[in-house]
């Protein structure tokens, strides 16, 4: 579903920043701004919007033939696949063969 890292990843990084954020804002400051405030500036500061679907404008954009070059112990590897894209929308799925 993400092309370069897995949602885990991308949801342990943003609770890390907001996690660090929490610790850098200084006690007095903390102490002395409304509770919602310190919440709605974390919210807005470290959340995000999941790619979704639009299934009712949703088609099957392909089949495209590829090629995914990728590094293996060292030596480059060429993967030969087939891409289907699902439009639109950022998520794209793919077989190997």
């Amino acid at each position: 579903m993400f092309s370069n890292q897995d949602i885990s990843n991308l949801t342990d990084g943003y609770l890390r920043e907001a996690s660090d954020a929490v610790q850098k804002i200084p006690a007095d400051e903390l102490l002395n701004t409304p509770t919602e405030d310190v919440l709605s500036t974390l919210v807005e500061k470290h959340s995000f919007t999941p790619p979704a679907l639009r299934r009712g404008e949703a088609y099957i954009d392909g089949p495209h033939e590829i090629e995914i070059r990728q590094m293996d112990f060292g030596r480059e590897i060429r993967l030969h696949g087939t891409l289907l894209a699902l439009v639109p929308s950022t998520v794209k799925l793919a077989s190997f063969t």
